[in-house]
């Protein structure tokens, strides 16, 4: 038995993807900038898999730039701000976003743009993680130049409030006569919850970041939305592909798996979420009812439709006192049951895994952070298999706290 609950870190390949993946390497091979009639096919796909996505979020395909990944179209979100200033600006980020944006701003940081760290409510508050909206609006200055609030959470699934930030930073701009220009990493949520572009929370986004791989496609395909593509600096130089802001041949299988995989989440994005959070709930009811001495981090309730203030339905992370999260993430791989720690994706220090940044901005104790697990799920997730889990878990946890596993 193989129960995977790893799906925030990444996603089985669906059929459909993986077959357009395979149809591209052995029949599309040429390269998509060729002149001849091999590299006009190969060129082909790639415009339908452009076409596809930027349907996906009421874009036009001129607004889709290709890139290797999520961490990829942060990084060209960032720089591209930056990298043409020479010195001075600001960037605003919260205290909760993913490495791709926290490294990146610290990067930019050693290069002289002065990093600020909106806060978040804490862990005890109806809605851990999400930005302080009141501090949000009194650390607008006049020298930020990008502002990058991530959609939903990767460890905590908290569904940040993108709308009304927005619109804060919209009567900033009237009032000043600026233009502070919005990045949303957007990587948990693409496919998840629905994004438009056009109109409702997203429509004064600038750029937004996303990825194939959360969404049941390949690895090494993301892409950035671009409301204004031309004024984007590029950080990779070479033949300008991507329109002259991404230069490199164009990873044409991952680009057109990622145009299929897009298109079937969007299908019925609502109801896959809605299958994604009955496995959810049944595993949270599970726990609580089975379990003692744990924390919820993820929001109690999510929403299938994207209500800032909740938790996405795909995430839910918990903390169970009194054990090591590492500790009880390989006891349940023996049951063929695969899960990450809080600290899933952040890197190795010299000591060994580095404290989540996530849960210590929420203010979390020590002990709860190292005893964190994120349970991540898909539209795939079965809820029949949530018992076995929790079952498996139950076991774990009575036994690692019964020989004070945690000193």
């Amino acid at each position: 038995m193989k129960i995977y609950l790893d799906n925030s870190a990444s996603t089985r390949v669906s059929p459909e993807a993986a077959k357009a993946v395979y149809t591209a390497m052995t029949e599309a091979y040429a390269n998509p900038s060729a002149m001849h009639t091999a590299g006009q096919e190969a060129e082909r796909l790639v415009k339908q898999a452009r076409q596809q996505i930027s349907f996906t979020l009421s874009a036009k395909p001129s607004n889709i730039i290709f890139t290797s990944g999520g961490t990829e179209s942060v990084n060209l979100a960032l720089f591209s701000v930056f990298d043409h200033m020479r010195q001075g600006g600001a960037i605003l980020i919260s205290a909760v976003e993913h490495p791709a944006v926290l490294e990146a701003a610290r990067a930019l940081e050693a290069r002289g743009v002065r990093v600020d760290l909106v806060p978040v409510h804490g862990a005890d508050t109806e809605w851990p993680g999400m930005v302080d909206t009141t501090e949000f609006r009194s650390r607008l200055t006049k020298d930020i130049r990008l502002i990058s609030i991530m959609h939903v959470g990767n460890e905590t699934g908290i569904i940040q409030p993108i709308g009304e930030l927005s619109r804060i930073v919209g009567m900033y701009n009237s009032d000043n006569a600026a233009k502070i220009i919005f990045h949303s990493d957007a990587v948990q949520s693409y496919g998840k919850l629905a994004i438009d572009v056009s109109n409702g929370d997203f429509q004064d986004i600038d750029l937004v970041s996303i990825s194939a791989h959360k969404i049941h496609g390949p690895k090494g395909a993301g892409a950035l939305y671009a409301a204004a593509p031309e004024k984007l600096h590029p950080i990779i130089f070479g033949g300008g592909q991507e329109g002259g802001a991404r230069s490199g041949t164009e990873n044409v299988p991952a680009i057109y798996g990622f145009g299929v995989c897009a298109r079937a989440a969007n299908q019925d994005i609502v109801g896959h979420a809605k299958q994604a959070n009955t496995c959810r709930r049944k595993l949270l009811d599970g726990i609580m009812a089975e379990i003692k001495d744990i924390r919820v981090n993820s929001p109690m309730d999510a929403s299938v439709t994207g209500k800032a203030g909740c938790s996405s339905p795909y995430i839910l992370n918990i903390s169970f006192l009194g054990t090591r999260g590492e500790v009880l993430l390989h006891e349940l791989e023996k049951s063929g049951i695969f899960v990450s720690t809080g600290a899933a994706c952040a890197s190795l220090g010299k000591d060994g895994p580095k404290a989540s940044d996530t849960l210590a901005a929420i203010g979390l104790p020590k002990e709860a952070q190292e005893g964190a697990l994120r349970f991540s799920f898909s539209w795939d997730s079965k809820p029949e298999e949530m018992d076995f889990v929790v079952d498996r878990l139950k076991n774990a946890v009575a036994r690692f706290r019964s020989v004070g596993s945690y000193r």
